[in-house]
């Protein structure tokens, strides 16, 4: 008599991509407490940055991270596969991927293999504001130097400042130009489209969403991370003379009374081709 085969569930690989300040730490540090999760960072950030590989206590395995940075920067492509979508136990795994490190041409193999794999499944985060994620950034680059905390008592010191309006228009046409080619390099996977602006309005029923596309269980998920933006006593000195710059244009939306755009009802679809 031949035994039947027990069908195993492969798990979920996903990519987190999107460009910086969308809300992305906020969104894998709550899917890293989903105990079927396994939620790296951006793992595929500057060659000599920080791993942002979940679990490793890194005060504790300097030697261990310098081997696998080395590994990483000598065979981009067969860490991704031996140890970044590794799943182990997990239902679930994947990373980040952001705009920003998505066109370094360090990593054009990876991006590649990364394309044309199908079976990825993709969380396409955008923030449909684009002025509040350049000022979320501009703000952390060069106002506080902080990126994101955990520190619910954090105060951020009341801060003056001015910007260059063409700085914000190119920093906007950026955004808009890799959102096109990235959004088209994903078109054909199975893929989730979210906005922070989404999140931020309906948290617990995005986050629903999201367990259902990965398919684990469901879960109350909350993350680690204190949102920054709540925090804000930064004061834009030329703020009408930007204001101006962008009349008439399609970025003057940004721009108004309200502080964040709305989401649309397109905000998050999921679609598949």
């Amino acid at each position: 008599m031949v035994a039947g085969r027990v069908k195993v569930k492969m798990a979920t690989k996903y990519v987190i991509v999107c460009q910086a300040r969308t809300g992305s730490t906020m969104l894998a540090t709550a899917l890293q407490a989903h105990k079927d999760i396994c939620a790296h960072g951006e793992v595929f950030g500057m060659r000599d940055s920080h791993l942002n590989f979940w679990g490793i206590i890194y005060e504790k395995d300097p030697p261990l991270i310098e081997s696998m940075r080395r590994f990483r920067n000598e065979n981009p492509v067969q860490y991704l596969r031996d140890f970044v979508l590794n799943p182990g136990r997990f239902k679930s795994v994947g990373f980040k991927f952001k705009f920003e490190e998505l066109s370094q041409e360090a990593w054009k193999d990876v991006v590649a293999d990364v394309a044309a794999d199908r079976s990825l499944k993709i969380l396409f985060l955008r923030r449909e504001n684009l002025w509040q994620r350049f000022l979320s950034e501009f703000v952390a680059v060069h106002v506080t130097k902080m990126f994101n905390t955990t520190d619910k008592s954090y105060e951020q010191p009341e801060t003056s400042i001015e910007i260059d309006p063409a700085k914000v228009e190119k920093a906007f046409q950026r955004s808009r130009r890799w959102e096109r080619i990235y959004g088209a390099m994903f078109a054909r996977h199975d893929r989730l489209d979210l906005s922070y602006e989404a999140i931020s309005k309906d948290y617990d029923g995005v986050m629903r969403e999201v367990q259902d596309f990965l398919g684990v269980p469901q879960a109350n998920l909350k993350p680690a991370t204190v949102k920054l933006t709540d925090r804000r006593t930064t004061v834009i000195k030329n703020l009408d003379a930007i204001r101006e710059h962008f009349a008439g244009t399609e970025f003057a939306e940004f721009f108004e009374e309200i502080k964040t755009a709305p989401a649309p009802a397109s905000a998050r679809t999921r679609s598949r081709k």
